[in-house]
């Protein structure tokens, strides 16, 4: 196995969590912002969070499918600029996530 191998195959496997872990987060802000639509008024507080964190979790998921995108490329270049970007915003996605949760845990 020739080492351009292994950068692509890591690199692929690395942005492949990476869009994941950043497509979790949206998705987890998505399902807030429905439960906080049910509950109506009294949602609000949490309709509000939601939409102020809303764009910053898309940019994060479009980041990482950015970065996967990349590591599909043939040069050894671009795949590890895409491992790192989508690398990257995955971390940042996963870091959002759990504070997302810390901030919610139980109030729903």
């Amino acid at each position: 196995m020739r080492m351009s191998d292994v950068i692509s195959i890591l690199s692929f496997l690395v942005a492949l969590v990476g869009m994941v872990a950043a497509a979790a987060n949206t998705c987890y802000l998505a399902i807030l912002s429905s439960a906080a639509r049910q509950r109506g008024q009294s949602g609000e507080a949490t309709a509000t969070y939601v939409r102020g964190h809303r764009n910053v979790g898309v940019a994060f998921t479009v980041a990482a499918v950015a970065g996967f995108l990349l590591t599909l490329a043939n040069t050894e270049a671009l795949q590890i600029i895409g491992l790192l970007l989508a690398g990257g915003a995955g971390v940042a996605g996963y870091l959002a996530l759990r504070g997302t949760q810390r901030e919610f845990r139980g109030s729903l």
